[in-house]
C-alpha cells in the first residue's frame, strides 16, 4: 500500500467532526463566564444613596451642602442629562449602584425616576409647589421649596403693618393651588389678595398692570409661566417709583433689591431632606412621611425699603433671627 506524501486538501479532504470533549469544554467555559458575571455583580458595592440632579446648578450645590451636613452615609451622584436624559438609561444607571434610597433634585429628575422605579424610596428636593404637582405617594416623598402661603403673608403683614392689598399673578397649571390657599390665608389675616390668572407669558404684562394699579404690594411667586427677569425688573421699578414693596420667595432676590422674602434657605431644605433620608434608612416607609417644609426665615433689604420709602416694623427688625441686608 502506497501512502500519499501529502494530506489531501480542498473539497476532497475529510472533515474532522468535533468530538464530545470540545462541546464539553465550550459548555464548561460558558458556565464559568456566567458564574463570574454573577459574582462580580454581587461584589459591586451597594451605596446608601444615589443623588440624581436634573442638571448642574449652583442652587443644587447649596442644597447639598446642607444635606451632607446631616447625612453621613455612602453616596454616588448622577446628572440626568446627555444619555441619562432617557428614563430607561437613568434607571439602569441608578440600579447599577444598588442604592437603599434615591435623592432626586429638580422636577425633571423626580418625574423620570418616579415613572420607572417603585421599589426604591425616592426623596425629592428643589421642587417648587410640590403639593400641586402631586409627586408624593407610595415610594416618593420630599421637601417642598415653598413655605405655606399663610406663613408668608403673616410675616409680610407683621413687617409692614400698613399692608392691605397684595397683588399676585399665577397660572392654574403651576400655582393654582397655591393661589387658592393664599386667597384663604389672606382673608383670615384681614388682607385682600388681588389675584390675576394667566394662561401664557403673553398675558403677564397686562395682568401685572392690572394688579399693580390696585395693590399696596406685589408678591412675585415661583411660577414657570409668570416668573421672568423682565417681570422682576418691572416690579423693582414700581417698587422704587410708586413705593410698592416687592415680596418674593427667595433670599437671593432680596439681595437683588426686592423688599423681603419669607422662605427656607436652600441649605435648610437640604438639611430637612437629609432628615427624611435618615428616617427611611432607619426603617420608616416613605409612605408614612408626608411632604415636609424646611424652617423659614425673614430676609429684608433695608436699603431697598429706605430708598422706596417703605415703612417697616422696628420690633420685627430687632429680632436676631431676621436676616437684614444693608442698612
Amino acid at each position: 500500500m502506497i501512502l500519499p506524501l501529502f494530506r489531501p486538501v480542498g473539497p476532497e479532504a475529510p472533515r474532522k467532526e468535533p468530538g464530545l470533549h470540545v462541546y464539553a469544554k465550550v459548555k464548561r467555559f460558558s458556565l464559568i463566564a456566567f458564574l463570574l458575571a454573577i459574582f462580580h455583580a454581587n461584589m459591586a458595592p451597594a451605596v446608601d444613596l444615589v443623588v440624581v440632579k436634573s442638571r448642574q446648578l449652583k442652587l443644587f450645590d447649596r442644597f447639598l451642602e446642607g444635606f451632607f451636613s446631616v447625612f453621613k452615609g455612602s453616596h454616588e451622584e448622577l446628572v440626568a442629562t446627555g444619555s441619562y436624559a432617557d428614563p430607561g438609561a437613568l434607571e439602569d444607571a441608578v440600579r447599577s449602584k444598588s442604592p437603599k434610597a434615591i435623592l432626586a433634585l429638580g422636577f425633571a429628575s423626580v418625574v423620570r425616576l418616579k415613572s420607572r422605579i417603585s421599589d426604591i424610596p425616592i426623596v425629592f428636593g428643589m421642587v417648587p409647589n410640590a403639593r400641586q404637582k402631586r409627586l408624593a405617594g407610595g415610594n416618593v416623598t420630599g421637601v417642598d421649596m415653598e413655605v405655606s402661603p399663610y406663613a408668608q403673608l403673616e410675616a409680610f403683614r407683621k413687617l409692614m403693618p400698613g399692608l392691605k392689598k397684595i397683588g399676585l399673578i399665577y397660572s392654574s397649571k403651576y400655582t393654582g393651588r397655591f393661589a387658592r390657599d393664599a386667597q384663604k390665608a389672606a382673608s383670615s389675616l384681614g388682607l385682600t389678595l388681588v389675584a390675576e390668572k394667566v394662561a401664557d407669558r403673553k398675558e403677564v404684562p397686562a395682568a401685572f398692570e392690572k394688579v399693580i394699579s390696585s395693590s399696596d404690594a406685589f408678591w412675585l411667586i415661583r411660577d414657570s409661566i409668570v416668573m421672568s427677569r423682565q417681570l422682576f425688573e418691572k416690579a423693582l421699578m414700581m417698587q422704587f417709583e410708586r413705593r410698592i414693596p416687592l415680596l418674593v420667595q427667595s433670599p437671593l432676590l432680596v439681595k437683588r433689591q426686592a423688599t423681603c422674602s419669607y422662605a427656607a434657605t436652600y441649605r435648610a431644605q437640604g438639611e430637612m431632606a437629609a432628615q427624611i433620608v435618615n428616617r427611611i434608612l432607619g426603617g420608616q416607609p416613605p409612605s408614612e412621611i408626608p411632604i415636609q417644609q424646611a424652617r423659614a426665615k425673614l430676609t429684608v433689604n433695608l436699603n431697598s425699603a429706605s430708598k422706596a420709602g417703605i415703612k417697616l416694623d422696628r420690633g420685627v427688625l430687632s429680632d436676631p433671627k431676621v436676616e437684614k441686608i444693608g442698612g
